[in-house]
């Protein structure tokens, strides 16, 4: 045993000198080495070295903190979320804003020729059965006559667009976790919206509060969901009109909007789902 401890006392010296000498080595313009210096000039050098060295690690060092307390390291991210959000407003067209068989009861309409070739023209369907036509069906006399009507005033052919319930069968909202639906309320008629062609458009909106800037809309926890049909007859589609579709916006109660421009392009006969956030901005 006291020879283990002798050898653990000597390796404990030899490290301590070790040590010292690495020390006192390794520092070319430290203090022991200005000390033992042979003459004075070379002490002078060695010691303006070691205060040119202190400086400029004082100067990084300041230089770095500066650098480091202007640019923050710590984010403070706060996300929160609400249980209850503003209900959207929700506007919703027809492009083909007048029903046929309502034009052609007071402008001229005529018969399709070439009953065949005409019901080849359209999806199957929309103005035949079995590639005949649907008993009492007529057409513009001429191509363009129905979208001629976009130049009315609304309230000048409001009696040939689609009601309101027509356009909308069905409008309910679900809020989880109860089972009772609610019908939309407040479904009114928009002002017409234009797109690149002329053609009359039929709009209405849903929770629109515009010019009604004291009224609140109501809100929804963040789990509802709005269910909305929309539906148009295919054979009261103008003829010029190859492709049926309808457009969507949500935009903010208070305010119009054009689906045509910030809303997006439902095709008929299918079923969309739409996933809605709301972005609150501080100004």
């Amino acid at each position: 045993m006291e020879s283990i401890n002798k050898k653990k006392g000597s390796s404990r010296e030899e490290f301590s000198t070790y040590a010292k000498n690495l020390y006192s080595n390794s520092l070319v313009t430290g203090i022991p080495e200005i000390v033992v210096a042979s003459n004075w000039y070379l002490r002078i050098i060695r010691f303006v070295i070691f205060v040119c060295c202190i400086i400029g690690f004082i100067y990084q060092s300041l230089d770095f903190m500066n650098l480091y307390w202007k640019y923050p390291t710590i984010l403070d991210i706060q996300i929160t979320r609400k249980g209850e959000v503003m209900m959207p407003g929700l506007t919703a067209c027809d492009p083909s804003g007048i029903r046929l068989s309502m034009y052609c009861k007071t402008n001229p309409c005529k018969i399709p020729k070439a009953e065949r070739r005409f019901c080849r023209c359209f999806p199957t369907g929309r103005y035949c059965n079995k590639k005949k036509l649907y008993p009492g069906l007529l057409i513009p006399a001429e191509h363009g006559d129905m979208s001629k009507m976009g130049y009315l005033h609304q309230d000048d052919r409001k009696y040939m667009m689609p009601d309101a319930k027509s356009f909308i069968p069905s409008c309910v909202l679900k809020r989880p976790p109860s089972t009772n639906y609610e019908n939309c309320k407040d479904i009114t008629m928009n002002p017409t919206s234009t797109n690149r062609d002329l053609a009359p458009k039929a709009c209405f909106s849903i929770n629109s509060l515009n010019e009604m800037p004291n009224k609140e809309p109501p809100n929804i926890s963040v789990s509802t969901t709005i269910e909305l049909e929309l539906y148009s007859p295919p054979s009261e589609y103008d003829p010029d009109m190859l492709v049926m579709y309808k457009q969507l916006s949500l935009h903010s109660p208070y305010a119009l909007s054009n689906p045509f421009n910030e809303g997006i392009l439902l095709r008929s006969e299918q079923s969309y789902k739409i996933y809605v956030k709301q972005v609150c901005r501080v100004l």
